[in-house]
């Protein structure tokens, strides 16, 4: 037969590829015990951004400024394939390197003045955070 149960993940709840494992206790006192073929991730907090640059408010000389971020999850790893970057409105996520760990964005034009960024991430457990700054390139370097 086909049994169904629930059960609530805890908000506090940090865990990445446990196995998912079923006891059933027939009334002659015998017992059964099933274990999933996938495994379970959940995570209660969502990834941070540790780091990220040029500085918030910062003024660079380099045109073509290396963009940043670094990445910390608790027990469930950052997903690369969601990491998204946005430079000044534009999607510059096919550009960019992206790990669990970090996404860098290496310019191939140049800015001027006022330079925004945002950058989206998202775990395996599906929990998602951004992180927008914006700096500056000096005029006339």
């Amino acid at each position: 037969g086909t049994y169904v149960g629930t059960y609530v993940i805890p908000p506090s709840a940090n865990f990445s590829e446990i196995p998912i494992i079923g006891h059933l206790r027939m009334q002659d006192g015998s017992t059964a015990t099933a274990q999933s073929t996938q495994r379970l991730s959940a995570a209660g907090t969502p990834p941070g951004i540790a780091s990220f640059g040029p500085p918030q408010g910062a003024t660079v000389n380099a045109q073509e400024p290396a963009i940043y971020a670094t990445f910390v999850s608790q027990a469930v790893a950052v997903d690369p394939a969601s990491i998204r970057i946005e430079v000044n409105g534009m999607d510059v996520t096919d550009d960019a390197l992206r790990t669990a760990n970090f996404v860098q964005y290496l310019p191939g034009t140049t800015y001027r003045g006022r330079v925004h960024v945002v950058v989206r991430v998202a775990d395996f457990a599906g929990n998602a955070t951004s992180k927008s700054w914006t700096f500056y390139v000096r005029h006339g370097v």
